[in-house]
């Protein structure tokens, strides 16, 4: 929820009387000398009890973004406005924590303590800003543009930790302490960053972490004209598992369709069914693939070069004519749900994607 506060010090002042717990979440040691201005840019980020976050609402709603200084709150549990993407900010059980444990700052506010600033702080960086944050994936010294390690190390020297400073170390920090995004809020992540046309290297590479691949293809309009549509499925079938095949509408072709990565239309035509499938033995691709396709992690997926040979001999077409295309990887497939697929729809598959891993375990 964003809301803008005329007064910070009258609003911290209020949060106290009215015995509402929150903390300032970062960036907090700036506003010692001053918030910020009144319709600027820079916002405070403020984590809150469930229980504060209607008077907020009701308090300052209508409020203009000159009228105040941008403040984006979360809620604990994230229920109502005070979700992120429709989610928690943070797992509930550790959002309380930061709250339960926080610490005066000058007498100005409540923040988290080193421990719960220092991984509220991780969380942030590794899975919302991801490489938007110039950490990294696995390379320290390329992360030496950021803002963040100095603040880090100076964390890290309050609690007695010691953190190389990459996204896969942060991950890998936050899975020791339990505190890894869950894959539903990965997915969530994701498709947030399709709406935005970001494609994440590091947000692909977590989604290796799970067991399997799950995928999806599209068939195309010169595959349906020439009636080797159903072929083209059935091979399909044969190379994966299928979870879902589904006719794409003619209003959906026509308006989602460019919003698919890496399609070109005019070989081959819109995409008229969409085939999500899974692969429980993906095979990895060798140095040499990712230097051409670096987002393509299982090499299986270059079957479709035969598929794609198949229909030019059968049907006589120019190579060009292209009667499928497929996403890279499983972030990606993710990505696009909501291009073809209802928010119920999209459930059911998360159901059954996690159906399918929970046989492979």
């Amino acid at each position: 929820m964003r809301v803008y506060i005329p007064d910070m010090t009258e609003f911290f002042a209020w949060m106290a009387q009215s015995g509402h717990g929150y903390v300032v979440l970062r960036g907090f040691s700036g506003f010692a000398a001053g918030y910020p201005a009144h319709g600027a840019k820079e916002d405070i980020d403020l984590l809150v009890a469930d229980a504060a976050l209607a008077p907020i609402h009701a308090r300052y709603r209508s409020h203009g973004k000159r009228q105040g200084v941008k403040c984006d709150v979360y809620s604990v549990s994230g229920q109502g406005h005070g979700g992120y993407l429709g989610l928690p900010y943070y797992p509930p059980a550790f959002a309380q924590n930061i709250i339960d444990t926080r610490r005066d700052f000058q007498g100005l506010f409540f923040v988290p303590d080193a421990r719960h600033h220092l991984l509220s702080l991780l969380y942030h960086i590794t899975y919302q800003k991801m490489e938007a944050s110039k950490i990294d994936m696995r390379d320290a010294a390329l992360s030496a543009g950021s803002k963040y390690p100095k603040e880090i190390d100076a964390l890290c020297a309050e609690t007695g930790d010691s953190l190389e400073h990459t996204l896969f170390a942060y991950h890998g920090f936050l899975k020791a302490a339990g505190l890894a995004a869950s894959y539903d809020v990965l997915c969530a992540y994701v498709q947030n960053q399709f709406a935005h046309d970001i494609k994440s290297m590091f947000m692909a590479e977590l989604f290796l972490e799970n067991k399997g691949e799950l995928n999806m293809f599209v068939i195309r309009g010169v595959a349906v004209e020439t009636e080797t549509h159903g072929a083209l499925i059935d091979m399909l079938r044969q190379h994966y598992k299928t979870v879902l095949v589904k006719d794409i509408p003619f209003m959906t072709r026509a308006m989602e369709s460019g919003k698919m990565r890496g399609g070109k239309w005019r070989r081959g035509g819109r995409p008229h069914i969409v085939v999500l499938v899974f692969d429980p033995q993906p095979q990895m691709t060798t140095a040499e693939d990712r230097k051409v396709h670096p987002f393509v992690f299982n090499s299986r997926q270059f079957a479709k070069r035969g598929f794609r040979e198949w229909f030019t001999q059968t049907t006589g077409r120019k190579p060009s004519a292209n009667p499928l295309h497929s996403t890279d990887n499983e972030a990606e497939a993710v990505g696009h749900f909501p291009l073809f697929f209802s928010a119920h729809e999209q459930a059911d598959i998360f159901m059954r994607l996690k159906e399918m891993r929970a046989k492979l375990s």
